[in-house]
Order: structure tokens, then C-alpha cells, then sequence
């Protein structure tokens, strides 16, 4: 199903762009982003974490890829995907963070440069987007919501009539009424 993006087609378009362009600015220390994507030899010995590793990887796939491709696209399963996806990248920056500021020893000497912050506004940029995107109506929706309440209603009507047929063939088949009582009061006068 195809969505409607407005206007933000071009936020979505300019995050994108924005996180291709900060993969080539540094992102640990003086290491660019790409490398830490590729887990090239550079990354590994700014002590890149995995939470760096998972954030650049995610990102890439959440804005990189898909977002992409939603703006061409406009595909509302594409944009639900980069979305979910964008989101973990963003909670998976916040740990990438956390984890290079709390550490000793190689990794406490480099520290996130500018194609890392540029990277986590663009993934937020895109998850804040997605959200009016997913909420809001569209003009397709009430010819849906026309549509929908006759399917049910029908769908409802057939169950309904399923079981009260089902219901009055219960009543009326004799090996399923429940004689047992009549059956012993019958028994019990002929013992009298």
C-alpha cells in the first residue's frame, strides 16, 4: 500500500542523505564512518564497541537503505520497516554513547566525532518523521472504513446463523437429547 509523504518526503530524503554524507566524516577519533562499517582495520584499533558496530549497521539499513527507498518508493511496509529498524539504531546510539564515555583505557582516548552525532540526528530525524506519517488518516482510510463495517457485518450474520442452526440441530437429534431422567422415572415405575 502506497502512503502519502508531503512534505515529509523531503525531510526523510535530506536525513538520508545527511547520514550517507556523515559516513565519510570521522566517527571515532579520526576514523570515518565507512570504515566502521566495514569493520575495516581502522575501526578495530579505535576499539570500536558493538554497540558502535550495531548502531552504523542499523542506521545504515534504517535510514541508508530503506528510508531511501521509501521517499522513491512510498511504500508503507518499506517505511514501517525502516522505521522499527531506525528506532533500535537510536536506542542502540544512546548505548553506543554511554559505553564510549564510561570506558578506560584505548577506547576512553577516542572519543565520537562529528559523523557520529550527524549520524544519530539524521536516525532521529527519521524516527520522529515516521511517527505523524503512521498516525495520521489518509484519504484512503474512509473508503476503507465504508467498506469494512458490510464485510464484518456479513462475516458476523454467517457465524451467527452457523450457530443457531447448529443450536436447533442439537435440540432436535435424538442421540443428543438428554432423556436419562425420563428414562430412570420410567424404569422406576416399573420396579413399583
Amino acid at each position: 500500500m502506497k502512503m502519502e509523504l508531503g512534505s515529509a518526503r523531503w525531510v526523510l530524503g535530506i536525513a538520508s542523505i545527511g547520514w550517507l554524507v556523515a559516513l565519510f566524516l570521522p566517527f571515532v577519533g579520526d576514523i570515518p564512518g565507512w570504515q566502521v562499517l566495514a569493520v575495516g582495520e581502522g575501526a578495530r584499533s579505535a576499539d570500536t564497541k558493538i554497540t558502535e558496530y550495531v548502531f552504523v549497521w542499523l542506521g545504515f539499513l534504517g535510514v541508508g537503505v530503506c528510508t531511501s527507498l521509501v521517499t522513491v518508493s512510498r511504500r508503507f511496509g518499506m517505511a514501517t520497516a525502516a522505521w522499527m529498524i531506525s528506532t533500535v539504531a537510536l536506542v542502540s546510539s544512546l548505548l553506543a554513547v554511554w559505553l564510549r564515555k564510561s570506558s578506560t583505557g584505548v577506547a576512553g582516548t577516542f572519543q565520537h566525532g562529528p559523523g557520529f552525532y550527524l549520524e544519530v540526528v539524521a536516525v532521529l530525524l527519521v524516527v520522529l518523521t515516521y511517527i505523524p506519517l503512521f498516525v495520521r488518516k489518509t484519504a484512503v482510510a474512509p473508503e476503507l472504513l465504508r467498506n469494512q463495517p458490510s464485510e464484518i457485518d456479513a462475516d458476523i450474520a454467517d457465524a451467527q446463523l452457523n450457530a443457531t442452526r447448529t443450536h436447533q440441530e442439537q435440540e432436535t437429534n435424538p442421540l443428543l437429547v438428554d432423556d436419562r431422567r425420563a428414562n430412570a422415572a420410567r424404569r422406576h415405575k416399573r420396579s413399583n
